[in-house]
């Protein structure tokens, strides 16, 4: 098979496929028992979920490497990573600014476990209620 005829036969198995990469800012290493940081830059640990089709397929738990960063850095880091979906729980503005820009869609308002957000996730929920989102998080300024 010619690479024009594998990328066609590629493109045709994988025309129904949903598939997401997910990352949660989190405080220890325990995959989807992980509890989720309450402020995204300060996370030790991001949980990277992969998910095909509504199923959780992979978990994978990052030691941050850029503990002390600067703006864009860990969007950017997440991005090289593949992410598409971030589910948090505090944001700063200028963080919130980086996803927007570098097409990651970001979810704040969870907390508790990993498990725990990556299923309300799914099922359609966004955060806690009465979670700050992207509008209220805006007006309060960077550093919340």
């Amino acid at each position: 098979m010619s690479a024009s005829e594998e990328l066609k036969y590629l493109n045709i198995c994988t025309k129904n496929v949903s598939a997401l990469k997910i990352a949660v800012p989190v405080r220890d290493d325990k995959g989807l028992e992980s509890t989720i940081e309450e402020h995204f830059g300060r996370a030790a640990y991001f949980a990277l979920i992969e998910v095909v089709n509504g199923k959780i397929v992979r978990v994978t738990v990052l030691k941050n490497p850029l503990r002390y960063h600067g703006p864009g850095d860990l969007p950017r880091l997440l991005k090289s990573y593949g992410v598409n979906v971030v589910l948090a729980n505090r944001v700063g503005q200028r963080a919130q600014e980086f996803f927007k820009e570098l097409g990651i869609k970001l979810v704040p308002g969870f907390s508790g476990s990993v498990a725990e957000a990556v299923r309300r996730y799914l099922q359609g929920e966004v955060g806690r209620r009465g979670a700050q989102g992207p509008e209220e998080i805006s007006r309060m300024g960077s550093g919340f």
